[in-house]
């Protein structure tokens, strides 16, 4: 969190902080009234320590649900909806941790606690942030609360984005101090106040020297591929991006959304997880990937012992890969191929593919070739489910045909896909091309539950050995 946007933060923070800690307290009174053989007793030291940890424990809660992320441009409904959810999952938390061992064992009244903990944590909560929001989204009504943007667009969308953004809620808390001009393009006059600060390749440079916070984007229609390559280009920046109306139908179905008003500016959320659910992801990653590679070592063993005993190489073939925000990876398998498969350049597989082992034949079609990924995901470089990761060299042949592929590379790519499971392997770009249709829908549906379907259908396949 940088200090410049700590400030709109701060107000949340602290009142959290304080209200969660105060909450937990009349929660602890409640139970020594009701449990208490001397309900007469006061809250010593150790007590205001734990009420100030569960304060601490609260604030963190509600940052992995992604409540610290420009709350007061989301809707409330949307905003108290996260704050129930976390509520339920961090009182029974504090309930468990807290009556596990309770000496009383008076569970009807504990479970009294429990549920009056949970109606004032939400109430409370609930209340006081809504108050906090309608105070900041009056001052962003009001422009009383500018942030720093930029536009990136030169053309005729750009100048009428720029004469209607007034008319809009916030349009007033945009403080736009310059554009970007799109390379290859004729400029058209822009207002004098919205000078042109530099072209697409000087961007990152420019956001971190002017500190823009929102890149505004006004793209004309023939210009939409290019969105991909902003994604991409824009990855590492602590911007947010906010597109014209006139890009809704283009972006539909292919960004997350933060804005339901068609006529109104569009907030897109390129993170496609809430930080909760990235770490429960993350943790199911680390926790499967290393039960695997210890469970399994004796299969790791066999299945090494054929490959090397069966043609001249080694073990594993390693090579690298392209993962989340571009970063390469050397992602590790078995060795299905001979070790000269690829003397002519790169090539996909083929139908009855000549360059395939008899035992790589059988390690792909039943995907046994690719569980050493498992030290990728405990590494950090994939996860259990996500896109396939491809080479450089192919990512070149998909981008021109679909620019959309780089918008895979916002996530970790993965052991199993659902391209995978429902198209299976790509034998060249044509075929790519149609899987990638696949790996955008999850893109846009992510969730823990399409990942255990997906994993559920892949365990189906290597029992079926349909693989290729």
């Amino acid at each position: 969190m940088t200090l410049r946007n700590f400030s709109s933060k701060a107000p949340y923070l602290l009142a959290d902080f304080l209200l969660s800690a105060t909450c937990w307290l009349l929660a602890w009174l409640l139970r020594r009234e009701w449990l208490s053989n001397d309900p007469n007793t006061l809250p010593n030291l150790y007590i205001w320590l734990r009420a100030l940890m569960a304060g601490v424990a609260w604030v963190l809660l509600y940052n992995a649900f992604g409540l610290y992320r420009d709350t007061y441009r989301y809707s409330r409904i949307r905003e108290l909806g996260l704050v129930l959810e976390a509520s339920i999952l961090g009182v029974f938390i504090i309930a468990f941790l807290s009556f596990i061992n309770d000496p009383e064992g008076n569970y009807r009244y504990i479970q009294r606690v429990i549920f009056i903990y949970l109606g004032i944590q939400f109430i409370v909560i609930g209340l006081n942030r809504l108050l906090i929001s309608s105070w900041f989204k009056w001052r962003l009504q009001q422009g009383r609360l500018r942030q720093k943007s930029i536009l990136i667009g030169n053309g005729p969308a750009a100048r009428q984005y720029l004469n209607t953004l007034p008319r809009f809620q916030y349009g007033a808390s945009y403080e736009v101090v310059g554009h970007i001009a799109l390379e290859n393009r004729e400029a058209v006059h822009l207002p004098l106040t919205v000078p042109c600060l530099g072209q697409l390749s000087h961007m990152y440079e420019i956001i971190r020297q002017y500190k823009i916070r929102y890149v505004l984007l006004a793209l004309e229609p023939e210009e939409y591929p290019q969105y991909f390559h902003l994604l991409k280009a824009l990855q590492d920046a602590p911007v947010r991006l906010v597109a014209a109306p006139q890009m809704y139908d283009f972006l539909l179905g292919k960004a997350h959304m933060l804005t339901e008003m068609v006529y109104a500016p569009i907030e897109i959320d390129t993170t496609f997880q809430r930080p909760f659910t990235a770490f429960l992801k993350r943790s199911i990653d680390i926790g499967v990937s290393l039960t695997a590679l210890i469970l399994l070592l004796p299969v790791f063993t066999i299945l090494a012992i054929l490959v090397g005993s069966t043609s001249r190489g080694p073990v594993f073939f390693r090579q690298e890969r392209i993962g989340k925000n571009g970063k390469p990876f050397r992602i590790i398998k078995f060795r299905s191929m001979y070790i000269d498969a690829e003397k002519h350049g790169p090539a996909l597989s083929q139908h009855n593919d000549p360059r395939i082992t008899p035992v790589g034949r059988f390690l792909r079609k039943t995907r046994l070739d690719e569980l050493p990924q498992f030290w990728n995901v405990l590494m950090g470089d994939m996860s259990l489910v996500g896109p396939r990761p491809e080479r450089q060299y192919w990512i070149d042949q998909i981008v021109p045909h679909a620019p959309e592929y780089l918008q895979l590379l916002c996530i970790k790519p993965g052991i199993t896909s659902l391209g995978q499971v429902r198209f299976g392997y790509a034998s060249n770009v044509e075929e790519m091309l149609q899987r990638l249709r696949y790996d955008l829908l999850y893109l846009e549906h992510m969730s823990l539950s399409w990942d255990f379907r997906i994993l559920f259908y892949t365990v189906q396949i290597v029992f079926q050995g349909r693989g290729k």
